[in-house]
């Protein structure tokens, strides 16, 4: 667990504890901490994940149907992803995707 999600967990943890104590004490930064903990901010994982048009479970889907298909030598083309993409989610993928 990294020093952030240390703070974190011990500010939600402990009602008494203030932001600056557990930034001093867990060694990272008050004003990123402060941010993170009332929510104005987010880890980069979590919001680049937020940004994916499929889920990591729906990411899996597609790349098992990749996967069936170039086992069958029918190697998928971009429209072809679409479709699943489209089969799995239940909306369109925009017109960039997946390039």
């Amino acid at each position: 667990m990294d020093k952030m999600k240390a703070a974190l967990a011990a500010l939600r943890s402990d009602p008494e504890l203030s932001i600056t104590d557990a930034a001093k004490h867990y060694g990272c930064g008050r004003s990123g901490l402060s941010k993170r903990f009332n929510g104005k901010t987010s880890a980069r994982d979590d919001a680049l994940e937020n940004q994916q048009f499929l889920d990591r479970a729906q990411s899996n889907a597609l790349i098992k149907h990749i996967h069936e298909l170039t086992e069958r030598s029918l190697p998928p083309i971009i429209s072809m992803l679409r479709n699943i993409a489209f089969k799995i989610k239940g909306e369109r993928p925009g017109y960039n995707w997946p390039t």
